[in-house]
């Protein structure tokens, strides 16, 4: 599916990473500025004293631009200018121009540091992404050991399906050979990591239907409707950022809005919940609602001892 993503990064960005930083330019000044084609030359010229001018070197940037990051850049014949027409809404290439965004940033200047504050949560085992990979192609078997927060450490025998990130990590979808069944395992907990020489092909799944009600990755109970009533502080927050692609706004007054969300009613989204305080409140279902009141009133309990 993302093959072409794939052969351009081994093709031109291994050897040449200033091709994707001159595309990553030319997205960046059209995004606010439709312009001729000498103008985007000059604006090239003036990030990078040695850039040489080639026209049709920026014509073959568009074509892979709009290949590798879903921005189509089209000619407007009665401005003439060069425009972005449209930008595809596909997560994967969202997360690539993310990267090389910050890629492009973090090379910009040598104490970058000064500016630029990062956050030092790690998210872990990403070191198995290649690995893992490997194996989903090729149906071998991976064998580690998974490390519990709250337990005994479990050897593992599974066949991998797919990687899901949430919440900031990465975990694996994999079929449990001893269990007979799916699992999820966050890579954070992997150690003693190892493809062994030995295939198994487990059903087809699909996984985005199988996460797409989840926040996070948990999935263990049916999705239901969860309608949360917000103070209208948190309105433009939550229409900027939705807490659910599921979200809908249903109801809107004076003080507070109410929204929709078709989800799994997770333990992880009643985290999401309770991060809001006060500006949120359950309306349905009534058994998540009891459960919210169940955790205040434990809080509660403790605050007041």
């Amino acid at each position: 599916m993302y093959e072409s993503i794939d052969i351009f990064v081994k093709n031109n960005f291994m050897s040449n990473s200033y091709s994707i930083q001159r595309m990553y330019n030319v997205i960046r000044f059209l995004k606010n500025n439709p312009s001729t084609m000498i103008e985007i030359q000059d604006y090239l010229s003036r990030l990078n004293s040695n850039y040489i001018r080639n026209e049709k070197t920026i014509r073959r940037d568009f074509h892979s631009i709009e290949e590798l990051f879903g921005y189509e850049i089209e000619y407007d014949k009665k401005q003439r200018v060069y425009k972005i027409e449209k930008v595809v809404d596909d997560i994967y290439k969202d997360k690539l121009l993310e990267s090389i965004t910050l890629m492009n940033i973090l090379q910009q200047s040598k104490n970058i540091n000064k500016y630029i504050h990062l956050d030092r949560k790690q998210t872990g085992g990403t070191d198995y992404l290649n690995d893992i990979i490997e194996a989903i192609e090729n149906k071998y078997v991976l064998s580690f050991t998974l490390n519990s927060y709250w337990g005994e450490a479990t050897k593992r025998k599974c066949s991998p399906i797919a990687i899901k990130e949430a919440m900031k990590r990465f975990y694996l979808i994999a079929y449990d050979i001893d269990k007979k069944e799916i699992r999820n395992y966050g890579l954070d907990r992997i150690s003693n990591f190892r493809i062994l020489d030995e295939k198994f092909s487990p059903a087809t799944y699909d996984i985005n239907e199988i996460y797409q009600h989840a926040f996070g990755i948990e999935n263990y109970y049916d999705p239901i409707n969860v309608i949360l009533r917000f103070d209208n502080t948190q309105f433009n927050y939550l229409t900027s950022l939705p807490l659910h692609h599921s979200q809908e706004i249903i109801n809107k007054d004076a003080n507070t809005f109410t929204v929709n969300l078709f989800v799994h009613p997770t333990h992880e989204l009643k985290m999401e919940i309770l991060k809001f305080g006060d500006y949120c409140e359950v309306l349905e279902p009534s058994f998540y609602r009891e459960e919210m009141k169940t955790t205040i009133n434990n809080l509660y309990k403790i605050y007041t001892k």
